[in-house]
Order: structure tokens, then C-alpha cells, then sequence
């Protein structure tokens, strides 16, 4: 498993929102609402109905990808992101199989603080900027 999304193919009579399976296309599946592990808890019978939550609609929007262009551009300038980016890949390059949970958790840990607020920031940002397209995520600091 990369941990991201491939492909999408769907088999089915009923109509689809086929825009938005296609933005989903490679986006790592954690921003899907950790996909992986919902399905394999057996708490998605229905992928069309799932991507039609409101959860998802901020992944459909048009300026998602600028926002995640920009948000990888600022954090991977931090000083822990490019440490971690170095011990993943020595970890990859030592081994054949994929990360471990407990390598991964390892790696996530050493994400700093300030690094995490940053995130945080820009996604608020993106989502104030977007709430009259995506008015189902509470945001603090908009009129409720």
C-alpha cells in the first residue's frame, strides 16, 4: 500500500459526482478520512456515499490543490520536516517492505509543535476563505 489514492473505478447504474472521485486521485488516503482503515473496519459499505458526506466537500473544491500546493510548500521548509524527510528515506531505502505502524508513529512524533500549528493555520485560512462553498466545517473566528 502507497497510502495513496490510484485510481477510482466504479461499477454501478446510479449517477455520479465523476468530478469529484477524480479529485481524489492522488491525495493520500489520510486526507480521505483515513480511508484505509475505515474500510477495513467494515465502516464504509459505499464509497459514492461516503465521498458524498460533507466531510469531503473541502477536498472537491477548486482551490484545494492550490492550498495543499501551498501548505507543503511552508511546512516542508521546516527544520523537523526535512529531518523526517531524511529518516524516511533512509527507512525506505533500508528495507523492502513497507513502514512499519510502530516506524510511522515513530516518524509522525518527531513533527514539532510550531510545524503542527502551521498546518493548522493554513487549513483554517483555506477553510475561511472557502466557507461560503464549504459551510459544513465549523471554523472559529467566522460567524457560526
Amino acid at each position: 500500500r502507497t497510502g495513496v489514492i490510484e485510481g477510482v473505478t466504479y461499477f454501478g447504474r446510479d449517477m455520479i459526482e465523476v468530478w469529484n472521485l477524480q479529485a481524489i486521485v492522488g491525495l493520500p488516503e489520510k486526507y480521505c478520512n483515513n480511508l484505509i482503515d475505515q474500510f477495513d473496519e467494515g465502516v464504509i459499505g459505499d464509497f459514492v456515499s461516503f465521498f458524498r458526506q460533507p466531510w469531503s466537500f473541502a477536498l472537491f473544491h477548486d482551490r484545494f490543490g492550490q492550498f495543499r500546493a501551498q501548505m507543503r510548500a511552508d511546512v516542508s521548509r521546516q527544520i523537523d520536516m526535512q529531518s523526517l524527510r531524511k529518516k524516511a528515506e533512509r527507512l525506505l531505502e533500508s528495507q523492502s517492505e513497507e513502514l512499519s505502524a510502530a516506524q510511522k508513529n515513530a516518524l509522525s512524533d518527531s513533527v514539532t509543535l510550531e510545524t503542527t500549528k502551521k498546518i493548522q493555520e493554513h487549513l483554517l485560512a483555506f477553510l475561511r476563505s472557502s466557507v461560503v462553498d464549504v459551510p459544513y466545517y465549523f471554523v472559529p473566528g467566522t460567524n457560526e
